[in-house]
């Protein structure tokens, strides 16, 4: 049906080019020859006056052939005896009419299947009437996963690329340092992928949060010190005695490349032209890294925002400290992270993500996490500050509530 309906179009466009020709000639009072359309064996033909008409079998091709005056003769009717106007518009007659032709085309498709502008899902009107704001604040809604977060997508595919490259073989044991949401995704993603999981957390981590990753399937190892460099190490050592595959996701570039290739063209196809910023919290990096570096690539005029807490403002060198907002802040800066794509860094408190996380889920019903409430907050800021006009929060978690 394509094959046939792509025939057809062509056919037309060909009539219509030939056509446009054929009466811009007979306009200008010039002699035309022969009409025909279509190549091949003629299938019928005419001649009416001073012009044979013609149709020929395939639908391919066309051709309006005027009068072959001598180049001496300029008397009225001759080609020659034209003006260069009249000669130019006959030239240009039939592009012009395939131009008509697909403007009316265009027309008909609208009519039939309607059309629709752009739409983001995830616009936040109902918080950005709250904060009178004049501009709604667009989510990229990044938590549709088993566990709840942008980490389920993440974790699977890092598993992928490491399986692609053969450094992760069937059956073979993964650790990662995580008690965390990704830890929580890894070890969902090993387990249906058949690998073993093993988490190192510190030894204080509480116990519900304990036996929640112990129900996921993961292997836990308690690590004395709650410091990640000490947990890194705890896990490199296991992943060594064990034969294991170490993720290593605050690091491994497999995590800003997934971003490259997913969240970022995600956001481009659905937000495209329609925001001037992205605000992203930072946790292991590599979101911001991944989402900025594949937008900036089509649109360097899009401003990237880093968040993390007031609290733990370790990469725009603040007071690093206890905060309360799970997935961002780690206290130090993330190897992941690129800083030569983000453009501003902004901090707020744990007070003021919890506060809009809360008010988004009364206002739009959106369950954000409290990671996602700092991004909400830090857009504020950026509203109030002047420097963008339509931001984007990119929303890695929802809160489950009951």
């Amino acid at each position: 049906m394509g094959i046939i309906i792509a025939v057809l179009l062509f056919s037309f466009i060909i009539i219509f080019h030939e056509l446009g020709h054929f009466l811009l000639a007979k306009k200008n009072g010039i002699r035309v020859d022969e009409f025909s359309l279509g190549l091949g064996p003629t299938l019928l033909g005419k001649q009416i006056g001073e012009t044979k008409f013609s149709l020929k079998l395939l639908p391919f091709g066309g051709a309006c052939m005027m009068g072959e005056d001598d180049a001496d003769d300029l008397s009225e009717g001759s080609f020659n005896s034209k003006s260069v106007w009249a000669r130019m518009s006959v030239v240009a007659a039939g592009p012009i009419f395939n131009l008509i032709l697909a403007c009316v085309f265009c027309f008909i498709l609208i009519m039939i299947t309607g059309y629709r502008s752009p739409e983001i899902t995830g616009v936040l009107d109902g918080y950005s009437a709250q904060h009178g704001l004049s501009t709604g604040i667009l989510a990229y809604l990044d938590f549709g996963g088993a566990t709840g977060s942008s980490k389920d997508g993440l974790a699977e595919t890092m598993l992928a690329f490491a399986t692609e490259r053969g450094t992760l073989q069937p059956g073979m044991p993964v650790v990662e340092a995580s008690s965390g949401s990704f830890g929580a995704a890894l070890a969902v993603s090993c387990a249906t992928t058949g690998h073993p999981c093993i988490l190192v957390v510190p030894s204080n981590l509480p116990i519900a949060q304990r036996k929640r990753l112990q129900d996921l399937g993961a292997h836990i190892i308690a690590c004395s010190s709650s410091g990640r460099r000490a947990m890194e190490r705890v896990a490199e050592d296991t992943a060594k005695r064990y034969g294991g595959y170490y993720t290593h996701y605050f690091s491994n570039d497999d995590n800003p490349e997934y971003h490259r290739r997913v969240t970022g063209p995600q956001i481009y196809k659905n937000a495209g032209d329609a925001i001037d910023a992205i605000v992203i919290g930072v946790g292991s990096g590599g979101t911001i890294t991944g989402v900025a570096e594949y937008i900036k690539a089509w649109n360097s005029m899009v401003r990237i925002v880093a968040v993390e807490p007031a609290e733990c403002a370790a990469i725009s060198g603040g007071f690093i400290g206890q905060h309360g907002i799970s997935g961002i802040g780690p206290g130090f800066v993330p190897e992941n992270y690129n800083p030569y794509v983000v453009d501003t860094v902004l901090t707020v408190t744990t007070a003021d993500a919890e506060r809009a996380a809360r008010e988004v889920l009364f206002f739009d019903g959106v369950p954000a996490c409290t990671s996602a409430g700092a991004t909400l907050a830090a857009a504020v800021q950026l509203l109030g500050m002047g420097k963008a006009k339509r931001p984007l929060c990119v929303f890695a978690g929802r809160h489950i509530y009951g």
